[in-house]
């Protein structure tokens, strides 16, 4: 498997050189985006020559809108230019009106987020109907999933501590030699003991000065976690500002830029 990181930004990155952070995932021919902003579409074309109709699918970790604000023009694109539906993955807590999940007040992909925008359509001999998430996807919720021929890349969701009330998740890589590859996605600090059972990780992290109410993991959190963690941490998600700017030589944290591969 290569993962190749299309963006390292933050929500609110204005550089399309650093779009948001969301990355190309490759394995065994068939291709991948590890969620889906708009971004990520311009990075895809401009700067690989990849057709978003060429995805095989999407990986969705959360709700916010740089990382799923790619996947109406997908689903419009895949319908309508492509007639094909991409594979849907994501934990089933985030679809559960497919899933049946039982919490009554559970957010779900179709239902709050992308329905007002693609749930009418009009026909070809101009009549109108009512469009279904399964309309543009193939949705594939399930905590576990796997990647590849043979199955040679097992993927597991983990729940992310991010916004109270919003269920987010971050991705386990495991191939089939046991090597494992973390994608925190969006989330605070989580324990030492979790990250010890990964061999690499791809953790977001914020730059700004820490505060109360944050949502994101702040440098100085990963900064404190044993030097044997940080050796295997490449922070992501750090907005626009050069984060050598925040590191000091003894650190043991890696950068992960755009346009970096890891192969697992």
């Amino acid at each position: 498997m290569k993962l190749t990181m299309l963006g390292t930004g933050g929500a609110f990155t204005r550089l399309r050189s650093n779009a948001h952070n969301n990355a190309l995932i490759e394995v065994d021919g068939k291709r991948y985006l590890l969620d889906c902003s708009l971004y990520a579409f311009d990075v895809l074309e401009g700067e690989y020559g990849i057709d978003p109709l060429d995805l095989e699918g999407v990986l969705v970790t959360h709700f916010h809108g740089d990382h799923i604000s790619g996947l109406e023009e997908l689903g419009f694109r895949s319908l309508f230019l492509g007639d094909r539906r991409p594979l849907l993955h994501c934990h089933p807590h985030l679809l559960p009106g497919i899933t049946g999940e039982p919490s009554e007040d559970a957010l779900d992909l179709w239902e709050n987020c992308l329905r007002g925008a693609m749930e009418n359509m009009r026909t070809p001999s101009g009549g109108s109907e009512r469009a279904t998430l399964e309309t543009y996807f193939a949705p594939r919720p399930a905590e576990q999933f796997f990647l590849g021929e043979e199955d040679r890349i097992r993927c597991t969701w983990f729940s992310t501590d991010h916004v109270p009330g919003m269920s987010s998740f971050g991705l386990a890589f495991e191939n089939d030699e046991g090597r494992r590859l973390c994608f925190s996605a969006d989330s605070r600090l989580l324990s030492e003991e979790f990250y010890r059972t990964f061999d690499v990780i791809l953790h977001e992290c914020l730059l700004l000065p820490s505060f109360a109410g944050t949502v994101h993991a702040h440098l100085e959190e990963l900064l404190e976690l044993p030097t044997d963690i940080q050796q295997r941490i490449h922070i992501m998600h750090y907005g626009d500002v050069d984060p050598a700017l925040r590191l000091t030589e003894d650190t043991a944290l890696s950068v992960a830029e755009p346009k970096d591969i890891f192969e697992l």
